[in-house]
């Protein structure tokens, strides 16, 4: 609760002890900063700030206070001194140094913002800036989330918060999303195109192959955090094939992501709408098909692919006073995928045995 993240190696107090411990860092830099505080402090040659995104996406930040966590800095014997002094996103820098307004001298007088993290820009540019609606994300990894009103929410447990600027993303991710497409189609005797493979798929049953597995290939995020978590594969029969092993990896992935969502629901807001992205849900329509009959809920496919690039457009329109509110406008929605009831009733008995499993091996 008090930084929104758990202890996690997900996040920078976790890779900060890890390089200590191994000696990969034996001097400590003069300031720790994301790539736009280096840029900023070249661009107009000033202290740089760190956006309240950035700095809570890092696993850094005091909710209550705005502040870098000073229990942490404590920890690590780091002064605060060592980071940015966070600020919103539209804390606007003005002013190129002489170097660069000699190389831009169009933007030297061009409102500069601080950058905020990706899911974050996604999430606006999904027309998800509230929690009338969710944005789920698929691409190597993956991310269910919404907006909420207020800095210092009250987080369940399995999830995470970050903040924008007085309001907060809050959600879950997993670690693997189309890491486990991309590992089945370069392991296993598979196609090797979206298009042969979801015809493929489509051709099977839900839950029809007698497996039950954990989508664990780089360890576990939400909800359960376990870091050292494996992908496991129960059930394998002389018979089983290539398409039944990658077609229990994607169901479990979708069944994670379903507790993500029963959470947000229960303790959050339910959503009346997702609004999807990423490479993984653009180049499969099985598995976006797979998302909306495990969660019970029409999904939304826009027709654009940049969703995270318009987030960060809405974000200087809405500061230059060009974009009246965040959730303004939904994406052009390209198609809607309905989920089939019948379907949903296989999957969520499948996910007693995925969750039995799952206390089972971890």
């Amino acid at each position: 609760q008090k930084t929104g993240v758990p202890v996690h190696s997900a996040y920078f107090p976790s890779i900060y002890k890890w390089l200590k411990d191994t000696n990969y860092l034996r001097i400590n830099p003069v300031l720790w900063t994301d790539i736009g505080g280096v840029l900023f402090k070249r661009w107009f040659a000033q202290s740089p700030f760190l956006s309240f995104s950035i700095a809570s996406w890092m696993g850094l930040m005091d909710r209550s206070t705005g502040t870098i966590n000073k229990a942490l800095l404590e920890v690590f014997d780091l002064s605060p001194d060592s980071f940015p002094e966070p600020k919103s996103y539209d804390q606007a820098i003005v002013g190129l140094s002489e170097t660069f307004a000699k190389r831009w001298p169009i933007l030297k007088e061009v409102p500069f913002l601080l950058p905020v993290g990706d899911g974050a820009a996604a999430t606006i540019g999904s027309g998800c800036a509230s929690n009338r609606r969710a944005a789920l994300t698929i691409g190597t990894t993956g991310s269910l989330r919404m907006f909420v009103e207020g800095q210092d929410v009250y987080i369940p447990d399995g999830l995470w918060s970050y903040r924008l600027a007085d309001n907060s993303l809050i959600g879950g991710s997993l670690s693997d999303g189309g890491t486990l497409l991309s590992w089945g189609m370069t392991n296993l005797k598979i196609p090797s195109d979206f298009q042969t493979l979801d015809k493929k798929l489509f051709e099977s049953r839900p839950n029809s192959h007698g497996l039950t597995s954990l989508p664990f290939l780089t360890g576990e995020r939400s909800p359960g955090w376990a870091v050292n978590a494996r992908a496991t594969i129960s059930g394998i029969r002389i018979d089983t094939t290539g398409i039944d092993i990658l077609q229990a990896l994607i169901e479990s992935m979708s069944f994670r992501f379903r507790l993500v969502y029963d959470i947000l629901c229960q303790d959050v807001a339910e959503p009346a709408a997702i609004v999807v992205s990423g490479g993984a849900l653009e180049n499969s329509m099985y598995l976006a098909k797979v998302m909306a009959d495990v969660l019970g809920s029409e999904i939304l496919v826009p027709e654009s692919k940049q969703l995270t690039s318009r987030g960060t457009a809405i974000l200087a329109l809405k500061h230059s006073g060009s974009w009246k509110n965040f959730d303004e406008d939904l994406p052009v929605i390209g198609h809607r995928v309905e989920p089939d009831m019948q379907r949903n009733k296989i999957y969520l008995d499948a996910i007693d045995q995925h969750k039995a499993l799952y206390e089972m091996l971890i």
